[in-house]
């Protein structure tokens, strides 16, 4: 129940969250000095996956056993260098080499927006609006601001 839209300056998500028949407002995108990271999924594994990555220097030990036995999350890792990488069921990232990438329920439908030439925040604004397992506000991280603000 997400959408995680990246443009090569942007990372943008909804901030949808169903905890049973409840919906709520969260985060599915996060910042350290080294990552821009989104997740899409179960958001207690995903929460455990931001850390393992923020935290735990990705150690292949340390990474959350139900994510390997189950795959209940995807993550979208971006490095300052803006390569850009998803990690699924294992420890090892692994590259993608698109200029759009999309994750989630409003997966496709970010896609094609971003395809037809508007960034990333709209295509989170319009998922939210045309996909019934999107809502709420859009947030974003800029790129260029998070590099000039880490350390």
């Amino acid at each position: 129940m997400t959408v995680i839209a990246w443009d090569g300056k942007t990372l943008a998500s909804d901030s949808l969250v169903c905890l049973g028949n409840a919906v709520y407002s969260s985060q599915k995108i996060f910042s350290n000095d080294e990552y821009l990271v989104g997740i899409s999924g179960e958001a207690a594994v995903g929460l455990e996956l931001v850390e393992w990555i923020f935290e735990k220097g990705m150690n292949k030990a340390d990474f959350p056993s139900k994510q390997k036995e189950e795959m209940l999350c995807n993550v979208l890792l971006i490095k300052k260098d803006r390569s850009t990488y998803f990690i699924e069921n294992s420890h090892v990232p692994y590259p993608i080499f698109s200029k759009h990438i999309a994750l989630g329920a409003g997966a496709d439908m970010a896609l094609g927006v971003m395809h037809s030439g508007k960034n990333a925040i709209d295509a989170v604004e319009i998922a939210v609006k045309l996909n019934a397992h999107c809502a709420g506000e859009a947030k974003s991280i800029d790129f260029d601001e998070w590099v000039k603000n880490a350390r």
